[in-house]
């Protein structure tokens, strides 16, 4: 009933108002908000409190100045770089509110690869963080001239209404080119993964978000879309750092927080008092270790959830404290609206608990409500319903004509009781084509050598499965959205 009271009676006249007066677009959703929660504070960005009726007003003038200065409508292509703050939020609601297509670029993809990408999209407006780089060519705007860009604004003149236009996500970015994801906006198409985090996740029983994942990635602009149209109040900040988001969390007593599974495996081992106040903790975005699963309940207690989505498919499954004590190893089941398969290579449907690639249908992806989608993620659905990831599709190798998969490794590293935890991928090698190698971060106080681990996986693993090496590391480099970087790991067996 809670769901439903967000709209009606008053949420449906203070939504209808909005989308009369700005067409529908993030804009409309964020009047919405100000119209219901006005004085509330909405955003607190290094320690300034912005009410939403404030969020509101500057991110309306900004919108007026893109339209009458830059030109900013319907059919332009806008490029946003930027790191988490109040400036880029107020940017993201803007550029949407004149009906332009928002491209969100990846700030740490590194300066020759967004310059690459601004030539090569010839936007007709580039928004940019000038601590991240430097634009010299079309039309450009710093971050930091926003403000006083808003200042000259008269929000009171008069202006179009508008639809959304395209948002472009981009995938990767760090070991190749960017992969472009496109969404519209649809307010129809996104009530059910809407409402379902709403009731699985409980976010009408939390105050107060603290967003660390980057606004420019697909979880942390859902999230942050999903709690302004609640009322909630938001924190953000630039790049995560750990022992700032401990005191972030404690300082503004933070009940709910989006992360991917690095983040709070730095924090429990940061500060695991200042995590106290939280009631939910989303992971999302990378893979979920059963034993980090198992380690935030054990000191936090059942606050942990699993998200599984994708960046084409959007979210699809959800794993509550409940199924993961059921397993800490699952995803979770599916929410209302998502239809999931499992297939084998010829696209025939699999038996639970075999292996295939999960191909998801729904109303809410990128792609026609009748057309499944691949997501190269491999995984099986048990007896119950619920789902379970084992590797990607491309991570498969052939070596000497039969096909392994790095996880089916994985798996057994994980069993031995030195190991914390590892990474597998394929190599080439002259005599059988490919081959699979290893790398493994053992436990604390743990005393292992490279060939004792290969001596004890010969006795556990099939002779296909054996690494061709196995290198003990201390620590996996990471991506800047908290993935393991897997170019950078190569690099570490030549």
């Amino acid at each position: 009933m809670s769901v439903i009271r967000l709209f009606f009676p008053a949420g449906w006249f203070y939504l209808l108002c909005a989308v009369m007066s700005r067409g529908v677009n993030l804009l409309t959703l964020l009047a919405f908000s100000a119209q219901r929660y006005s004085q509330k504070t909405a955003l607190i960005d290094q320690g300034m409190k912005i009410s939403y009726q404030e969020l509101y007003r500057d991110s309306l003038a900004l919108k007026c100045m893109l339209n009458e200065r830059y030109q900013i409508k319907k059919g332009k292509r806008v490029a946003l770089i930027g790191r988490n703050s109040k400036e880029m939020v107020k940017s993201i609601f803007a550029v949407s509110g004149t009906g332009a297509d928002l491209y969100l670029l990846h700030a740490d993809a590194g300066e020759a690869l967004l310059h690459q990408f601004i030539h090569e999209h010839a936007f007709d407006l580039v928004l940019y963080d000038s601590s991240i780089l430097k634009v010299d060519r079309g039309q450009s705007l710093a971050l930091s001239g926003v403000q006083d860009l808003m200042m000259k604004s008269d929000i009171h003149k008069k202006s179009p209404r508008s639809s959304a236009g395209r948002i472009i996500l981009l995938t990767g970015g760090t070991t190749g080119k960017p992969k472009q994801i496109t969404h519209q906006p649809s307010v129809v198409n996104f009530l059910p993964p809407f409402f379902t985090m709403i009731k699985r996740l409980k976010l009408f029983d939390y105050k107060t978000a603290y967003i660390p994942t980057p606004l420019y990635h697909g979880y942390g602009f859902a999230i942050l879309l999903l709690f302004i149209a609640l009322g909630k109040k938001i924190v953000i900040s630039g790049k995560f750092h750990a022992r700032e988001a401990c005191k972030l969390i404690e300082k503004y007593k933070v009940d709910f927080i989006p992360v991917v599974p690095l983040m709070i495996d730095r924090m429990i081992k940061e500060e695991v008092a200042s995590l106290r106040s939280l009631r939910c903790i989303a992971s999302g975005s990378a893979e979920l270790r059963p034993e980090l699963a198992e380690e935030v309940v054990s000191r936090l207690g059942p606050v942990l959830y699993n998200l599984y989505g994708t960046s084409e498919a959007g979210l699809n499954l959800i794993a509550t404290p409940a199924d993961l004590k059921y397993s800490s190893k699952t995803v979770g089941r599916t929410i209302p609206g998502s239809n999931i398969k499992v297939v084998n290579e010829n696209q025939d449907e699999v038996l639970p608990g075999e292996s295939g690639q999960l191909l998801i249908i729904n109303n809410w992806s990128m792609k026609s409500a009748d057309e499944w989608i691949e997501t190269g993620d491999i995984g099986y659905v048990d007896h119950n319903g619920y789902y379970y990831l084992q590797g990607r599709k491309d991570d498969m190798i052939v070596s000497g004509g039969i096909n392994v998969y790095p996880a089916e490794l994985k798996d057994i590293l994980q069993r031995h009781p030195s190991i914390l935890e590892s990474e597998v991928m394929g190599m080439a090698d002259d005599e059988y084509g490919q081959r699979l190698a290893a790398w493994v971060i053992l436990k604390q106080d743990k005393d292992e050598t490279e060939q004792k681990l290969m001596e004890w996986i010969r006795t556990k693993a099939a002779r296909y499965q054996v690494p061709k090496e196995i290198k003990i590391i201390h620590a996996f480099p990471y991506t800047p959205i908290g993935k393991v970087d897997r170019a950078a790991l190569k690099k570490i067996i030549p």
